[in-house]
């Protein structure tokens, strides 16, 4: 029987400091993962003249390969909702000292401006799928809590080359947290709902993308209170089965996650 797939992935950079009552607390303060809801809609491009780049940066995506120029340029574009105009970004990529590598331009488009001095948490490079080379991660949105991320995965040739980055968000993501687990691959992400309540999503990774395994969620069970109710469902056939139950003190709440990752993780404490 086979798990839905979900193009979900790993987020290893950006720290981001949230307003309102307290999330709960992560192994590292970053963004977690969500299906991928990326669409490249019908939109009038205006392409952008600039000759010089808006900023460059410059980084190795392996341990044996050679660096790689990042070149952004910045053009404008706007979707029917004029409410929510979103930029379009060009990424053009070169590696001259890499001879079999043939230079790169991808179209990205972000309702956020990607701003030079906060450059990381706009456009890096992430190993998102446990393979020693790193993607390209790209900011699409930010709401108060959750920012959406996309991701254009680094594929390598078989045969013909060292490989090449992919043209289109291999996923997308949203969220405020993730732990990675490279030795199981897989990966847990925190999303933010409210002051009072967060989700937390186990994904498993494979040759085909992150499947959706179990999820876990914690409310309070009244705004003012500091006791939360935990429920962690296991999914499978489209469906939820609660698998493990808890009524948590505050203590509890901010405390060891080592049960109720595994619980995540492997589906027993």
């Amino acid at each position: 029987m086979r798990m839905v797939k979900l193009n979900l992935s790993l987020i290893l950079s950006a720290v981001f400091l949230l307003t309102g009552c307290k999330s709960p607390p992560l192994e590292n303060e970053q963004l977690g993962i969500t299906p991928n809801l990326s669409v490249q809609p019908s939109v009038n491009i205006q392409p952008t003249n600039n000759i010089l780049p808006d900023f460059t940066f410059q980084a190795s995506i392996a341990e044996h390969m050679p660096t790689f120029t990042f070149d952004i340029y910045e053009g404008e574009w706007s979707n029917e909702n004029e409410d929510f105009p979103l930029i379009a970004y060009n990424i053009k990529i070169s590696c001259p000292e890499l001879s079999s590598y043939t230079a790169q331009s991808i179209e990205v488009f972000s309702g956020h401006e990607w701003i030079m001095e906060y450059r990381e948490l706009s456009v890096d490079l992430v190993d998102v799928n446990f393979d020693g080379y790193a993607d390209i991660q790209v900011l699409t949105s930010r709401g108060n809590a959750n920012i959406n991320y996309s991701y254009y995965r680094w594929v390598v040739f078989s045969s013909d080359g060292p490989g090449e980055f992919e043209e289109f968000p291999f996923f997308s993501t949203r969220g405020i947290g993730v732990k990675p687990f490279p030795d199981t691959n897989q990966i847990i992400v925190t999303i933010k709902a409210n002051g009072y309540s967060y989700a937390r999503e186990m994904y498993q990774y494979d040759d085909d993308g992150y499947s959706l395994m179990r999820r876990e969620e914690v409310k309070a069970i009244e705004p003012d209170t500091r006791v939360y109710i935990l429920s962690i469902e296991e999914y499978r056939n489209e469906e939820y089965t609660e698998i493990y139950s808890a009524v948590l003190t505050e203590d509890e709440y901010y405390g060891d996650y080592t049960i109720r990752d595994n619980y995540l993780r492997f589906g027993v404490g």
